[in-house]
């Protein structure tokens, strides 16, 4: 019989996620774990798996796996589910922490624990632009790649379409509202398009501050949901809700590569 594996599901503007914490190791295959655990008809499902690791450097390591097993850089919307669970669960009750990722370092601050709003600000790392922009589209980078469309309506764009059989990148359409909003649609590689995507907001956010359209703070409207998006001095953050759904044990098939 396969060992079980406490799992916690959480969502943040109902971009879900499936944590496992693998400080003491049990799984030897984790693109399998991901692809089988974030299956919505045998796994739990998710957009994606967040593992906790031990970090040197830092209060503990996330590891991010798309639903298609394949790695990501860094996650904002996960990044609030991660620093919840290790507000809650992982042995850490302070306010303030530092996360390690692919993209670095980042800092996370719990501004509210109360279960019904539980609210989460994370630093993303400063964007950068490269290669400006073409046709109305700006490539934006916060610690994952992020190609930015700018639209009338973002409820008439073929996204799927737009973003193509295979991309590379992050895909995202936005549509500017008044000068503190912004109406914005996403297609995550690796898992297509998501209810949220925490650094595409903040790439979409900054990519429209920087053309002019808006002014920080800026009220993001996703299908999943509201978040806020800050570029000062300070830095780029993102503001929003960390859900924490329910914990429960799963036992996962041996291809999976869990060990026995």
């Amino acid at each position: 019989m396969s060992p079980r594996v406490a799992v916690a599901k959480m969502h943040g503007a109902r971009n879900d996620f499936v944590l496992i914490d693998e400080r003491a190791p049990r799984i030897s295959d984790y693109p399998a774990f991901a692809r089988w655990i974030c299956d919505r008809r045998e796994g739990v499902g998710a957009d994606g798996l967040l593992i906790v690791l031990p970090s040197r450097t830092a209060d503990a390591r996330m590891l991010i796996l798309n639903a298609d097993g394949s790695e990501a850089e860094m996650c904002g919307n996960g990044m609030r589910c991660f620093a919840r669970w290790m507000y809650e669960s992982g042995g850490l009750r302070r306010e303030r922490m530092t996360i390690e990722t692919l993209a670095g370092p980042i800092a996370c601050a719990v501004l509210s624990d109360d279960p019904r709003r539980f609210v989460v600000e994370v630093r993303i790392t400063e964007p950068t632009f490269p290669g400006g922009e073409r046709d109305g589209a700006v490539a934006v980078s916060t610690g994952n790649p992020h190609l930015v469309h700018f639209v009338e309506r973002v409820a008439a764009i073929d996204l799927a379409a737009l973003a193509g059989p295979t991309p590379q990148v992050n895909v995202h359409v936005v549509e500017r509202v008044d000068e503190h909003t912004l109406r914005v649609r996403h297609h995550e590689r690796g898992v297509g398009e998501t209810p949220a995507c925490g650094t595409g907001i903040a790439a979409s956010a900054a990519a429209a501050m920087r053309r002019g359209d808006v002014r920080s703070p800026v009220r993001v409207e996703v299908p999943g949901g509201v978040v806020e998006v800050i570029w000062d001095d300070r830095g780029l953050f993102i503001r929003g809700d960390a859900v924490r759904l329910f914990d429960t044990e799963v036992e996962a098939p041996q291809p999976t590569g869990i060990a026995g």
